[in-house]
C-alpha cells in the first residue's frame, strides 16, 4: 500500500470530507465545457453578411436597390422635407399659371403664389432650409452658388424687391414687372432643383430600361423561333407556288394560282357552277406525301366545298382517292398513309361551285 494513502480504518489519519462521485463527475464535465481547447481558441470570428451581398446578381442588376438608395440619399441630401418643398414649389408654379389663364387680372394673387413657390424652391435647394424669405434670399444669392447667375444686377435687385420687399416697394403699377421677374426667378431655382430629381430619375430610367430589355429580349427570341418555324412550315409545303388549274373560272378569277400562293385569307380561286368542279396542283415531280390541307373561303358558303374528295396521281391520268370530307369545314387536314404523287386533285362530288383560300401538300 502507498504510504501516502490513508487506510480506510486507520484512526491516526485526519478525517477528510469525501466529495460524492456524482458531484465530482459534474465538476469535471463543467471544467471541460468552460475551458477552451486548441480548436475552439483558433476558430475565426464569423462576420455577418450584408443583405445586399446575399442578393443574387439578377436582383442587383434589375432592381438596382443600392444605386437607387444612393441616388435618393444624394438627391436633396436625402431629406424628405426638401423633396416635399420641391414638389410644393412645382405645384405652386403651375397654380399661378392656371390662375393667370382663367383670371388674367389676378396679377397680385399670382405674384403671391410665385413668391410662395420661390420660397419653397429655396427650401428645396438650400442645405439648411430657410425659415423666412430674407434667409431664403441670402442663401440663394450667396457668391459662387450659381443659382442666380442668369440674372443681371438690375434683375437681381428687382427680384429681391419682389421677393423680400413689402409695403411701398411693391406698388400695383409695377405688378407686371414683378410677375415677370418672380416667374423667371422661380423657374431658374426650380431648374437647379430638377438636377437633384434627375439623379433619381436616371437610376429609375436605367432600371426601367433593363426591365424592358429583360422582357423584350425573350419575346423577340420567341417571335423569332415562331417565325422560323413558320418559314420552315411554309417551305415544307410542296404545293407552294406550283402550277395549279381549275375546272373553270368564275368572274374576276382567271386562274388558280391564288390557291397555292401562301395567302390563307380571301378566295384563292373560284369555279363556275360545274358538275364535279375540281382543282389540280402539279408538284413538279413525284413526292412521298401524307397530308393535304384545304382552307375554305373565309367569308361564307362553306357547304359548297363538300363532299370534297382528295385524289393523287403520278402521271396526271390515273387518280387514286386518298381522303374524303362530307361535313362543311373551315380548315380540313386530310391525313392518309404515305403515297407517291405528283398531281393532287380536289373535287366536289356533285354539282356546285368550288372556291378555296389555299391548298397545302406535305
Amino acid at each position: 500500500m502507498d504510504e501516502t494513502q490513508q487506510p480506510a480504518s486507520d484512526p491516526g489519519w485526519p478525517a477528510v470530507p469525501q466529495q460524492p462521485a456524482a458531484d465530482r463527475a459534474a465538476a469535471e464535465v463543467e471544467g471541460a465545457l468552460t475551458e477552451p481547447g486548441p480548436a475552439a481558441s483558433a476558430a475565426p470570428a464569423v462576420e455577418p453578411v450584408a443583405s445586399d451581398q446575399r442578393e443574387g446578381w439578377p436582383s442587383r442588376f434589375f432592381l438596382m436597390r443600392q444605386k437607387l438608395a444612393a441616388a435618393q440619399e444624394e438627391a436633396f441630401g436625402g431629406s424628405a422635407a426638401r423633396r416635399a418643398a420641391f414638389e410644393e414649389a412645382t405645384a405652386t408654379r403651375e397654380a399661378a399659371e392656371v390662375l393667370l389663364v382663367h383670371t388674367p387680372g389676378a396679377r397680385e394673387a399670382a405674384c403671391s403664389l410665385l413668391r410662395d413657390g420661390l420660397f419653397s424652391a429655396a427650401r428645396a435647394v438650400l442645405p439648411d432650409p430657410p425659415q423666412t424669405p430674407a434667409e431664403a434670399w441670402a442663401g440663394l444669392s450667396l457668391p459662387g452658388a450659381g443659382r442666380l447667375d442668369p440674372f443681371t444686377d438690375a434683375e437681381r435687385a428687382s427680384l429681391e424687391r419682389a421677393f423680400v420687399g413689402t409695403g411701398d416697394e411693391q406698388t400695383p403699377s409695377d405688378s407686371e414687372a414683378r410677375l415677370a421677374v418672380l416667374r423667371l426667378g422661380l423657374d431658374v431655382v426650380l431648374a437647379s432643383a430638377r438636377g437633384e430629381v434627375r439623379k433619381v430619375a436616371r437610376v429609375r430610367l436605367a432600371r426601367a430600361m433593363r426591365w424592358t430589355v429583360a422582357v423584350l429580349v425573350p419575346l423577340a427570341i420567341v417571335a423569332a423561333v415562331v417565325w422560323l418555324q413558320h418559314v420552315r412550315w411554309k417551305k415544307s409545303d410542296l404545293a407552294l407556288n406550283k402550277p395549279a388549274t381549275a375546272s373553270s373560272y368564275y368572274g374576276k378569277y382567271t386562274d388558280a394560282s391564288g390557291a397555292v400562293d401562301g395567302d390563307l385569307w380571301g378566295i384563292g380561286f373560284h369555279t363556275n357552277n360545274d358538275d364535279h368542279p375540281w382543282l389540280r396542283v402539279d408538284l413538279g415531280a413525284v413526292h412521298k406525301i401524307r397530308q393535304v390541307i384545304a382552307y375554305n373561303a373565309d367569308h361564307c358558303c362553306f357547304d359548297r366545298a363538300v363532299p370534297l374528295i382528295v385524289e393523287v396521281s403520278t402521271d396526271g391520268k390515273v387518280y387514286k382517292q386518298v381522303a374524303r370530307r362530307k361535313r362543311p369545314f373551315g380548315e380540313w387536314r386530310a391525313n392518309f398513309a404515305p403515297v407517291d404523287a405528283r398531281y393532287v386533285k380536289l373535287t366536289v362530288d356533285r354539282v356546285s361551285m368550288l372556291h378555296l383560300s389555299e391548298v397545302e401538300v406535305r
